[in-house]
């Protein structure tokens, strides 16, 4: 069953080509090109993602957002924003809320094709069911995670290997297998030192995940004032 797209776009010249390309990649579009019939054609729960203009009306787009992620039946939703004017506060703002789909107005319709494509790739229903965009830390940026006392009450320190607005993924090296590491699935862990560049913030999480020589985690309270300095550092590589 082919999924529906919704598309806000006020641009009628791009109105045509962004329903062939959605429909050739076996999408259901349906664009409207008045604001305020976006909120209720979102609310009827016909659709799973949505692509939007962030251009005209900030306000109100934000409203919708908000409203879409504040509702457990509909956070589902994938949204994919385009905007002229990509600034850190608005990426912040978009990741804080899980959506992982940008691109910067005018764009080329190779750049659009190529930036949807791997989003649609990456927002797959069947394959990916992790709201949050992930990056991975470039290794000059020396990102790194200490648990105090997880081994033998001794610090750990360990490398991450992806982190979002939601949480993280930490390596264990081979000498240290999970089963040495005091930690266990739903347990939570308290003032973990998360080190990238030049920042640190301490960060309580709880443990989602422990496949080999890994250990994932998602932080428990994503409103907390100090994940700002995360979400900037997302918004940096995303935007990079």
């Amino acid at each position: 069953m082919s999924m529906k797209i919704l598309i806000y776009e006020p641009n009628s010249a791009l109105c045509g080509y962004l329903k062939n390309y959605t429909i050739s990649q076996g999408l259901v579009p349906k664009i409207v090109g008045n604001l305020p019939m976006v909120q209720p054609l979102l609310f009827s729960g016909s659709y799973e993602y949505y692509l939007t203009d962030y251009s005209a009306d900030r306000e109100l787009i934000d409203d919708i957002i908000f409203n879409i992620k504040l509702n457990k039946k509909r956070a589902h939703i994938r949204i994919f924003i385009s905007t002229p004017q990509p600034d850190k506060n608005t990426l912040q703002r978009m990741i804080r809320l899980g959506i992982n789909g940008f691109i910067k107005k005018p764009f080329s319709e190779e750049l659009f094709e190529k930036t949807f494509f791997q989003w649609l790739e990456k927002n797959s229903f069947k394959n990916n069911k992790r709201v949050h965009p992930r990056v991975t830390p470039s290794p000059t940026d020396r990102a790194t995670a200490i648990l105090h006392g997880a081994v033998r009450n001794q610090n750990l320190r360990l490398p991450i290997a992806d982190i979002s607005a939601g949480g993280m993924a930490l390596l264990l090296p081979p000498k240290i297998p999970n089963t040495a590491v005091a930690l266990e699935i739903h347990k939570v862990v308290r003032n973990i030192e998360v080190r990238i560049r030049h920042f640190k913030v301490v960060v309580t999480t709880h443990i989602v995940a422990l496949p080999p020589g890994r250990i994932c985690m998602e932080f428990v309270d994503t409103s907390q004032d100090s994940l700002k300095y995360i979400y900037r550092y997302i918004a940096e590589l995303l935007n990079s």
